[in-house]
């Protein structure tokens, strides 16, 4: 305003520590910042404090009219960076001015870290002001302040069917709208209507962000179909046929079962353990559905076991002990060792073939025999 108050002068009289006072209004010509502009006297007039008005009359008046500061509130959703843009404006940002005037905001300030908060101070940096009464105004000596909204992201993951309506945290990798080079994880776990394959909305439930600048807006998953792998064995013998009998699965969820028909086929009938090919099996619903379930993935694996007794094994051993033969093809040892005189109780002793390339370490000598 143009208006000038009794008490925006400060009165000089010039004579001692006297002091006066102004009331009454006066004016100026204009209300724009200014140094010793020339004041109308109006109803202005002294009035005694320390000293007496009537000692005294008014001499020349002036006032000088500064820049205004103003306050500035910004608003921003995170971005990982530490710009406070002029963009970044609040509706009714800029508060402080006079007279309802509109000032617009320019440049950029910066804050102390990219971090989501309230109310975090802003150095101006290259904030400017524009408008018609802009040079009235200052942003020096005011409050600048922003806002940091946390920055929205939405999670997407895969996982092979696991009999469960589970979303587990873990199974989601994919995350949307991040900026910054930022690494998103979540954690928690939510829910999905069913247990077999598709892509699935996600309740949320406790699933959340544990980055502190995203908050997670919503999620999918999509439910794979689990591999599953086929293992057995049998005596050597018969065919390279393998029947889906001398077969079971294994990598089934939540103890599910399948009912496996047709046969496989090994490449040779060699002790030792084969890849199986998988020929005319199939399977077919048990607990489990088939739908959620393939082969594609898994391990098909089929042992030729041998049918002597494992060699360093009890019955092994006595085998090797009855195999053995000199020149003349006589057995070296007999099945059974006399002791040369029969102890009253059981002993443990050892005994081995000449050549030492069999022992039995213990046997137990009782009556004059170790079995």
């Amino acid at each position: 305003t143009t208006t000038v108050n009794g008490s925006d002068l400060v009165i000089t009289t010039g004579v001692g520590s006297e002091v006066l006072t102004v009331n009454g209004t006066g004016s100026i010509a204009n209300a724009n910042v200014a140094s010793n502009k020339s004041v109308t006297a109006g109803t202005l007039a002294l009035a005694s404090a320390s000293g007496n008005a009537s000692n005294y009359s008014m001499g020349t008046i002036t006032l000088t009219v500064t820049q205004r500061p103003v306050n500035v509130a910004l608003e921003k959703t995170y971005d990982a960076t530490t710009n406070a843009a002029a963009t970044d404006l609040k509706t009714n940002g800029i508060t402080n001015t006079a007279l309802g005037h509109s000032l617009t905001l320019n440049g950029t300030g910066t804050m102390s870290n990219s971090s989501v908060g309230v109310g975090k101070s802003v150095s101006a940096g290259t904030l400017s002001l524009s408008g018609a009464q802009s040079s009235n105004y200052t942003l020096v000596g005011g409050t600048h302040t922003i806002d940091v909204n946390p920055r929205t992201t939405n999670a997407s993951g895969t996982r092979h069917y696991d009999g469960t309506t589970t979303a587990g945290s873990s199974t989601f990798s994919t995350f949307s709208n991040s900026v910054g080079g930022d690494t998103i994880t979540l954690s928690g776990s939510g829910s999905i209507a069913s247990s077999g394959i598709g892509s699935k909305g996600v309740t949320i439930g406790s699933l959340q962000s544990a980055h502190p600048n995203y908050i997670l807006g919503n999620a999918t998953l999509t439910v794979t179909k689990r591999p599953v792998s086929l293992t057995g064995s049998r005596l050597q013998g018969g065919t390279t046929n393998v029947l889906a009998s001398e077969l079971s699965f294994s990598n089934l969820a939540n103890s599910e079962t399948l009912v496996l028909s047709g046969q496989g086929t090994i490449p040779e009938m060699r002790i030792g353990s084969h890849l199986l090919n998988l020929f005319s099996l199939s399977m077919s619903n048990g607990t489990g559905n088939t739908s959620n379930y393939t082969f594609t993935g898994g391990a098909f694996l089929f042992r030729i076991l041998s049918p002597l007794p494992p060699p360093n094994s009890r019955a092994g051993v006595i085998l090797a002990l009855n195999s053995m033969t000199n020149g003349n093809n006589r057995k070296l040892l007999p099945s059974k060792t006399s002791h040369r005189s029969a102890p009253a109780v059981a002993e443990k002793i050892s005994i081995s073939t000449p050549d030492q390339s069999v022992t039995i370490n213990p046997c137990v000598m009782q009556n004059g025999t170790c079995d």
